[in-house]
Order: structure tokens, then C-alpha cells, then sequence
């Protein structure tokens, strides 16, 4: 049970969580994880697969995308500098590169605790009541007051 003040009024919150909830909030992460790693799995074979002038293109570039990934994470990245020579076949040894670039190598996981995280938030629902004694209102009755009028209450919400 919480309490709160919203919009000038006094209210008793109860976080409620059900099974059923649980179920369903667990096919919609799923499917919403997935879609997600794979956006997040693309734009790093993308980085990876990109050739940076310097040093610090890279860093900034690799710093930039795991800011940005919520449902992957990057293992043991490194920095690998590339060595490019102009012409046909294969170049004469000791031979100075022509060009060199920096490419970003990287081990790609998915964190599976933003997974459970988003499937404990939707597994769960609020009802709130400005009844704030709860000897009158008990928890009990508040969610039996709630759930045979579920849908006309929820009504209410609709915008």
C-alpha cells in the first residue's frame, strides 16, 4: 500500500499483481524484447562493419550506442586498427599501408533483467481510493469493490 497526493487530493494507492497478468505482460515483452534486440543487434553489426578515420570517432561512436542499447549490451569491445593498401594483389613485404582506418569488434548479449524488469512492471496494476482509513476500507474490500465493476470503472479512463 502506498499513499499519495494528486491533484490536491488525499489517496491510498494498493499495487495489485495477478497471474494472469503476469501471462499476458509475459508475451508481450517477449515479443517486444525481441524485436528490440534485434533493432539493437543490427545497428552494432552496422558499427561494426563501419570504418572510423581516428581513434576518437570510434570511441565516441561506440560510447554513443551503448548509451542508446536498453535490451543488449557489448562484451570486451575493442578498438582494431585496419591497414589499407591501393593497387592489385597482394603488397610487397615491409610494405607501409596506404591507408589506415579503426573498426570496432565486440561480443553482442542480451540483458535479460530489462526483460524480467518490464514484465514485473506490466504484471501489476494500481487502485487507488481517497477512503484513507483503512479500518473502514480494507484492501480486501477495496480490490472486491473493484473487480465485479472492473469494466465500468476502467469506463471512466477512457479518453
Amino acid at each position: 500500500m502506498l499513499g499519495s497526493n494528486y491533484g490536491g487530493v488525499k489517496q491510498r494507492w494498493l499495487v495489485v499483481y495477478t497471474q494472469a497478468a503476469h501471462g499476458r505482460a509475459k508475451q508481450t515483452v517477449n515479443k517486444q524484447h525481441l524485436k528490440q534486440s534485434q533493432a539493437e543487434y543490427k545497428a552494432v553489426n552496422a558499427l561494426a562493419n563501419r570504418s572510423f578515420a581516428c581513434v576518437a570517432d570510434a570511441q565516441a561512436a561506440l560510447a554513443h550506442l551503448q548509451k542508446d542499447a536498453e535490451v543488449v549490451a557489448l562484451h570486451d569491445p575493442c578498438i582494431v586498427e585496419v591497414e589499407g593498401f591501393k593497387g592489385k594483389g597482394r603488397p610487397s613485404k615491409g610494405r607501409k599501408p596506404d591507408t589506415v582506418s579503426y573498426r570496432i569488434e565486440a561480443g553482442v548479449a542480451s540483458v535479460l533483467e530489462t526483460r524480467y524488469r518490464k514484465i514485473q512492471q506490466k504484471s501489476c496494476f494500481i487502485l487507488a481510493s481517497n477512503q484513507l482509513v483503512e479500518a473502514q476500507l480494507s484492501h480486501e474490500e477495496m480490490l472486491d469493490h473493484y473487480t465485479p465493476g472492473q469494466q465500468k470503472v476502467e469506463r471512466g479512463f477512457r479518453f
